[in-house]
């Protein structure tokens, strides 16, 4: 398996700087993900853009599992990122339109729950 970063101790570590960019693509994909989500509702549908939004995202992570260098990775983080928030902003609209007015509170508590 091919490392990047720096041997610190016979540990592979990232540079302050390096986990700061990773980071800051989380911010970077949601925007983006905000943008674009409220198109992809309108043209495919609340589910299909759920769909769009889960494989982008696992497209992101197996580019995480395979970067060979620190571009790469903060590639794969994006893109992961905006799919996560394509579907971070879709999944409550859906439920709120499925879910039966006596559990609507509870069932969009739920969703929200995961993200503490």
């Amino acid at each position: 398996m091919i490392r990047f970063g720096h041997q610190v101790n016979g540990t592979w570590v990232l540079s302050a700087r390096d986990q700061q960019i990773l980071n800051g693509a989380l911010s970077v994909g949601v925007f983006c993900a905000a943008i674009i989500t409220g198109f992809l509702s309108d043209a495919y549908g609340r589910k299909k853009a759920m769909m769009i939004g889960s494989i982008i995202c696992c497209a992101g992570v197996m580019v995480q599992y395979y970067a060979t260098s620190i571009l790469m990775l903060f590639g794969g983080k994006l893109v992961a990122t905006l799919g996560f928030g394509i579907g971070h902003s879709v999944a409550p609209v859906f439920v709120s339109e499925l879910a039966p007015s006596s559990l609507r509170g509870i069932c969009l508590a739920l969703i929200h729950f995961g993200d503490a």
